[in-house]
């Protein structure tokens, strides 16, 4: 299994000559970046509220091929110039002030994004466990705790726990496919509603630019 180094790590073992013992294998930073990324398949569901499931599958494709894949190449391309992520390049092009006020609102926006996270679990705990609300804010802030408490821990052991993590939670999905092959129905896949105006496009669009967002990858 090849091991890649951190760019920082890799500066700081250029210039000291020190061995670093701060690695993360391929599986490992491939976890990370993932869930950094999508988080999984959760959150998709609110889309089979919008439209028909023929109408989410070929959205979802679409907006894979023209939204989230331009971002993954822009990213790939600009990470191959710019090695501290994507402030460097909003600096670098705008300038100072630019760069500082990009950095000041992403810390704005993923303070504001974790808390969606912590919310989402919370919302399918409480499909096998009804809690009060004391007892919704506990577990919630424990979650979040144990979340910074991995992070403080050491980038190693994030990584072995974003890969543990995603085979726990594809796992299910896995099965559920397997189950659901022997009575696949592709006709569904080419049936669309005859009124185009149930369809609700803003739900719809505004869900599918959210989970297929590939922005944080610059992490």
């Amino acid at each position: 299994d090849r091991e890649i180094l951190l760019p920082a790590e890799a500066g700081l073992e250029k210039a000291e000559g020190a061995q670093v013992p701060f690695k993360l294998s391929w599986i490992a930073l491939a976890g990370i970046i993932y869930f950094s990324v999508g988080g999984g398949p959760f959150g998709f569901e609110t889309v089979l509220l919008a439209a028909d499931p023929s109408v989410c599958f070929w959205t979802l494709l679409a907006f894979a091929l023209l939204w989230a894949l331009p971002q993954a190449i822009c990213i790939a391309e600009l990470s191959t110039r710019y090695t501290r992520g994507y402030n460097e390049w909003v600096t670098a092009a705008g300038g100072t002030w630019i760069g500082f006020t990009h950095s000041l609102l992403r810390v704005c926006f993923n303070v504001l994004n974790n808390a969606v996270y912590a919310e989402l679990f919370m919302m399918y705990f409480e499909e096998l466990v009804q809690l009060g609300p004391w007892a919704h804010a506990g577990v919630t802030l424990g979650f979040e705790a144990l979340v910074v408490a991995v992070n403080l821990v050491g980038v190693q052991i994030v990584g072995k726990a974003s890969v543990g993590l995603l085979v726990i939670m594809l796992s299910p999905f896995v099965v559920m496919f397997c189950l659901a092959v022997p009575h696949l129905d592709f006709k569904m896949l080419v049936e669309f509603p005859s009124p185009a105006s149930s369809i609700d496009v803003g739900l719809l669009v505004s869900v599918r630019m959210t989970n297929l967002q590939l922005r944080y990858v610059c992490y």
